[in-house]
Order: C-alpha cells, then sequence, then structure tokens
C-alpha cells in the first residue's frame, strides 16, 4: 500500500485475489460535492447545498464563514484548489436579528481564543466557541455570531475564558450590535466604520 508521496497523487495500489486497483497518478482527493446542513433545531439536520448554491463540485479545501458585510447574516467564502474561489452571500437571514460577540482577554490570550460562549435570548440558549481555524489555511474573525431570530434583546451572555471554569455573565444585552466583552469587566458595544473593519484596533 503505497500511500500519499505528494498532495492527492500515488494514494495507494492495492491487490486482493487476482483484482487490481492501480490508481497510478489519479487522485481521489478533490471533486467531491460540498455540503450545506441546516440545522432544524430538532436534532437533526437537513441537506440544502443543492439549492443554496454550496453545493459545488469545486476542490474545495478551505472554508471561511464570516459576517464579511455587517448585514447580520453568516457569508461564506470558499478556496478551491487550482480553481477561482466561491464567495457565498446569504441573503435568507437579512432582517433578522443578530449578534455578534468579541472578546478582549487580560490574562487568557488577546483574543479569547478557546474561550466558550452561552447566549440566551427569547428563552433559548446558543453557544459557540473561539476558534483559530476553519479548514485547510483558513480561518474565521475571532469572533462569535449568534442568530436571533425575533428575539430583539438578550437575556444575558457567559462566557468561560480559556484556563478557567469559571463563567462571566453580563446582561440585558442589545441584539443587532457587536458586543465587545473584556476579561474580568464589563461589555462594550462596538461601533464598525467599515464593513469589512473586522477586528481593527482590538
Amino acid at each position: 500500500m503505497d500511500f500519499f508521496r505528494s498532495f492527492g497523487r500515488n494514494f495507494f495500489e492495492y491487490t486482493q485475489g487476482k483484482a487490481t486497483y492501480n490508481l497510478d497518478d489519479k487522485s481521489l482527493s478533490g471533486y467531491e460535492v460540498n455540503e450545506l446542513f441546516r440545522n432544524d433545531g430538532s436534532g437533526r439536520f437537513t441537506r440544502v447545498g443543492y439549492c443554496s448554491g454550496a453545493g459545488s463540485k469545486r476542490d474545495g479545501r478551505g472554508f471561511v464563514p464570516g459576517d464579511f458585510r455587517r448585514t447580520g447574516a453568516l457569508d461564506f467564502f470558499v478556496v478551491n484548489n487550482a480553481q477561482p474561489w466561491l464567495y457565498l452571500e446569504n441573503t435568507a437571514a437579512i432582517g433578522r436579528h443578530h449578534a455578534i460577540v468579541q472578546l478582549k482577554g487580560r490574562k487568557s490570550n488577546s483574543y479569547g481564543v478557546g474561550a466558550r460562549i452561552r447566549l440566551t435570548a427569547g428563552g433559548r440558549s446558543q453557544v459557540r466557541e473561539i476558534n483559530a481555524g476553519s479548514g485547510f489555511l483558513s480561518s474565521p474573525a475571532p469572533e462569535a455570531h449568534f442568530g436571533l431570530g425575533s428575539a430583539d434583546r438578550i437575556e444575558k451572555i457567559e462566557v468561560r475564558w480559556p484556563w478557567t471554569k469559571e463563567w462571566q455573565e453580563v446582561r440585558e444585552v442589545d441584539a443587532d450590535k457587536v458586543v465587545v466583552i473584556e476579561e474580568g469587566a464589563g461589555f462594550s458595544y462596538r461601533k464598525i466604520g467599515r464593513k469589512w473593519e473586522l477586528i481593527d484596533g482590538h
């Protein structure tokens, strides 16, 4: 069995009985149809890639979700291998309430990477984590996006910072804002001067 000598080439040569499977310089990597699943809120997910434009057959490698336009809707940016990139603009969520939470660490790292955020609005709780990677050589902005639906007010936001077991809590937060929570302190609202100004001056 001859595993990868280079990226996606010479995957394997396998002989079983009299049947020989030899891929030579072909590859099983790439050109699988991309998928997008919608959380139905009941523990089930529905495939929507084929009807949303996300079901591309390009050789996708890097994937970054983000509210690039600051409309409250998460768009998707997909980097493809040796092919043009793909930008998917989300129009389904425009007009619904949302919140973007950014962290400002003091004892922890400055962006709160590794922190867990729990937001409660309209009697429903959601959990996000701040991470530093979403795909091959790609990373989203260090912030958490929450879709709030019809809820126009956030009851509370709780943060468990990296390397701690305690939760920091802030209450009565406005929806449709970029909320900055400082470790061990309170919160503030961040004004975004430009659509693409994600984390400048943090």
